[in-house]
């Protein structure tokens, strides 16, 4: 099962960060792949959200619940969409005066020719994710 892990170190702090990506709805504003994003249920520290991404010609609509430990970690599962698997987990850590942001996806399409023909984007958006939210945080913080 292929899995992607990027990290970046960033100097804001891991609250800073968490709160970017746990602010799913505002992903559209700066994801350039992400065409839309909606909370479906919201709970303590748990939350249910759709996204619609669309790269290179393909459009797709995939659904998570996302459990979340308070500037920590967020735990993304699949409920719906293009994958017959999808994991995957943000964590936050602090490192020196900086924060470390990481990202680990693990994936397997639900059709094996669309996991062909996608595989290598799931690998380019995962890593441009990580670098997306160290930009929308200068932006945000600076």
């Amino acid at each position: 099962m292929p899995t992607v892990l990027r990290d970046v170190a960033v100097t804001h702090g891991r609250r800073e960060m968490f709160d970017l990506v746990n602010d799913i709805e505002r992903y559209p504003e700066f994801l350039p792949w992400c065409d839309g994003a909606s909370i479906l249920t919201r709970d303590d520290n748990i939350i249910t959200a759709s996204l619609l991404l669309s790269r290179s010609g393909v459009q797709s609509r995939f659904s998570t619940r996302n459990r979340s430990v308070e500037d920590r970690q967020i735990d993304i599962e699949l409920l719906d969409g293009p994958f017959d698997h999808l994991r995957g987990r943000w964590t936050f850590e602090p490192v020196a005066k900086k924060t470390r942001v990481a990202l680990e996806l693990r994936y397997r399409f639900a059709n094996p020719l669309l996991g062909l023909v996608l595989g290598g984007v799931v690998e380019e958006v995962a890593s441009e994710l990580v670098d997306a939210f160290k930009r929308r945080a200068g932006d945000i913080y600076a």
